[in-house]
């Protein structure tokens, strides 16, 4: 049977390699302390219809019934990025980061763009272009784009002569790839032109909010 390690330990040493244990704590603390989206990045009603993503990202993987947010997330946090992806679009990407999402390939990533605002009908309100079942920080947008949308780039867990390479995920008109296994692989230092969007610096986060 599988051990399921508390976030504060094996995990999120896993989840962010190459980190060492000294400093999953300090990131973990940073991310559990990051602002309420509510009332900030997010309405309370943006905010509930994003927790309702969430819930279906995880039933759908997991092939369970909806769980309540509160539960998904009690020993983790959603760090969310509102409009950073496409300059003008109220685009959305939500890093999951708990026991029910994270595993030695990273955790999963939801990237959704906003459709319609129309109060009557909030669950049409998002449209979702990207589910990653396993995204390894940091998280780059790239320079370089397809069909409007960036290329994102990101870590991996791999080692030995793959150490040095890390995934970018390319839009392919209709959603961003659900797994890095068939991506190509770039060489790291040839993503250093890209905007780290969430990393591993824990004083670069103002741009971020807590899901809660």
């Amino acid at each position: 049977m599988k051990q399921i390690y508390g976030l504060c330990t094996a995990l999120l040493v896993t989840a962010f390699s190459p980190l060492q244990p000294a400093q999953a704590r300090p990131l973990e603390d940073a991310f559990r302390s990051l602002p309420n989206c509510t009332g900030g990045a997010l309405t309370k009603e943006q905010s509930d219809v994003l927790k309702t993503y969430v819930q279906k990202f995880h039933a759908s993987r997991n092939g369970v019934k909806t769980t309540p947010f509160e539960t998904l997330l009690d020993h983790g946090a959603a760090v969310v990025s509102v409009a950073t992806l496409r300059q003008g679009h109220d685009d959305v990407l939500i890093y999951l980061i708990s026991k029910d999402f994270c595993a030695s390939g990273g955790c999963g990533m939801l990237i959704l763009n906003q459709i319609s605002s129309h109060p009557e009908k909030p669950e049409n309100r998002y449209r979702v272009v990207g589910h990653v079942a396993s995204a390894h920080l940091p998280i780059q947008v790239l320079p370089s784009e397809h069909y409007k949308w960036p290329d994102l780039g990101f870590g991996n867990a791999d080692t030995g002569r793959e150490q040095g390479y890390a995934e970018r995920l390319e839009f392919s008109g209709r959603h961003y790839p659900s797994t890095t296994t068939q991506v190509p692989r770039y060489e790291k230092k040839k993503l250093a032109a890209g905007r780290e969007l969430i990393g591993t610096d824990i004083s670069d986060f103002s741009h971020l909010c807590r899901l809660k």
